[in-house]
């Protein structure tokens, strides 16, 4: 659509005669009506800057990919436009004074914000629990391989925890699915309520949940969270005037004390858990 016209635009602009012709501004307004672009209008800085931003973008082309626009933002530029963030396609050319020095930059674009937004929803979808919206078991794996990759950087360690609620079940049959998800949904708020800053809780699958903390320095950091997860599940879910108890049993296993897989690890603390659960409910155990 209109790909004539904007040729003929940048042929103009590059020649730089736009701003003396006083015609660019018409060609500007055909070119959105035509395309269903958005005009940028004019933006002014001192020449250091629109410099440095032409040198950055290399203005005065036509942008085929897309790139996001806080860069420019960040050096300053486009700072009334707060509404467009992701440019798809970019016309922008360069207006220079009468000693040839660059003063204004002008141009349109296409926002393609609202499709972005559209498959970062369907990406939160793919990787997210529909029900409880934790990270599913794609995203907790992918997190752990990249926080094993962080550790083996920096010689740090990471828990990974096996979390199966107690009591489920029967809770689930007396009370009923709706009850069930109600509580499953309390239990992701719970743990996610103690986490520290670099760890994550997924969902994967029934009343099972994943912790990956990274970061962690000893097998003590993780038993402590362990307890405060153990601590904030037994607190009662009220339902309906009633008071009902699930708690949990945790596993845990160490990267890279009790392996360096992590498919492996994940396995290593399933089976702590249930040990874990040989010995009580709500109790915490580590890879024996």
């Amino acid at each position: 659509m209109g790909e004539r016209l904007v040729d003929d635009l940048l042929e103009e602009v590059n020649r730089g005669h736009a701003a003396q012709h006083g015609g660019l501004g018409g060609q500007l307004d055909q070119l959105c009506q035509r395309t269903g672009m958005v005009r940028l209008g004019v933006v002014k800085h001192d020449i250091v800057d629109v410099r440095r931003v032409a040198d950055l973008f290399d203005l005065g082309q036509m942008v085929g990919k897309e790139f996001l626009f806080y860069r420019l933002k960040q050096h300053g530029f486009f700072g009334a436009l707060d509404d467009i963030r992701i440019i798809g396609r970019t016309v922008v050319g360069i207006h220079n004074n009468v000693e040839d020095e660059p003063i204004e930059l002008v141009g349109v674009t296409r926002d393609v914000t609202e499709r972005r937004q559209l498959e970062d929803k369907v990406f939160h979808l793919a990787m997210h629990d529909a029900l409880t919206d934790l990270p599913n078991m794609r995203f907790a794996n992918e997190f752990l391989g990249q926080a094993i990759q962080k550790a083996v950087k920096h010689g740090t360690k990471i828990g990974i925890m096996f979390i199966d609620l107690n009591r489920f079940k029967p809770i689930n049959d007396t009370y009923g699915h709706r009850t069930g998800d109600l509580l499953l949904g309390h239990a992701a708020e719970m743990i996610k309520a103690v986490l520290p800053a670099d760890a994550i809780a997924a969902r994967i699958g029934g009343d099972e949940f994943l912790v990956i903390a990274s970061n962690i320095n000893c097998k003590d950091e993780v038993a402590r969270l362990a307890e405060k997860i153990i601590k904030n599940l037994v607190n009662p879910f009220l339902y309906k005037k009633e008071k009902i108890v699930v708690g949990a049993s945790l596993g845990m296993a160490m990267y890279p004390d009790d392996g360096r897989q992590a498919a492996d690890l994940i396995d290593l603390a399933d089976d702590a858990m249930y040990n874990a659960k040989k010995c009580g409910d709500d109790k915490y155990m580590f890879v024996s």
